[in-house]
């Protein structure tokens, strides 16, 4: 066996993809989605051109896996929540608070995503990766809320149109950070938001 390494080689695939990730999180932040061209990521990154194409194909790929990324943890959060022991109306207090956290942590990123959003809406895998960011969180809230018509906790009402427009405030008020940053107190509106929508649902 001379000559052979019994040193066991470590995996840095993980490693290198956060790398390249934050990487083109801090240019896409700096410069803009669109400005931000591949070998500013390689700079950021400090590594060769060819390592960061062997990870990933484009800029678009590694933001597209730095966004489902972000979302897979939100829905991973929304799991927990759903397998507490809380009725309805608190499953719906504690999800809202969940959102507004993760919105607040992507803050710094909002006017990016909305960038690329805005300029890649025709694309279908654009398009299919929003639908499966939307609907594990549609099916999950109106589950709670057809929960809570069930148990007498919620008026009746249409679950699935409550479950959207819950979830277009939260994307309004992305649009909002964009214009009016300093007015968008995500914790006190999601408690106003709350208290609102809860009183509406009340049986």
């Amino acid at each position: 066996m001379q000559g052979v390494s019994m040193v066991p080689k470590v995996d840095v695939a993980d490693e290198r993809r956060a790398q390249i990730i934050g990487a083109a999180l801090a240019c896409f932040a700096r410069k803009g989605y669109h400005r931000t061209t591949m070998d500013d990521i390689v700079a950021e990154s400090g590594l060769s051109k060819g390592t960061l194409y062997w990870y990933f194909k484009s800029k678009k790929e590694i933001f597209l896996v730095a966004v489902m990324s972000f979302f897979q943890q939100m829905e991973a959060s929304l799991q927990e929540v759903l397998e507490m022991a809380l009725s309805p109306a608190e499953k719906l207090r504690t999800i809202a608070r969940v959102f507004a956290a993760g919105l607040e942590e992507a803050r710094p990123f909002i006017s990016v995503m909305m960038d690329f959003w805005s300029q890649t809406r025709q694309e279908e895998d654009v398009n299919q990766l929003l639908r499966n960011i939307y609907e594990p969180y549609s099916m999950s809230l109106s589950g709670i809320i057809e929960e809570g018509i069930q148990q007498g906790e919620f008026r009746p009402v249409n679950a699935e149109h409550v479950a959207s427009l819950l979830m277009a405030v939260y994307d309004g008020w992305m649009a909002q950070m964009l214009v009016f940053p300093e007015r968008v107190d995500l914790a006190g509106l999601t408690e106003t938001l709350l208290d609102v929508l809860l009183e509406g649902l009340r049986s």
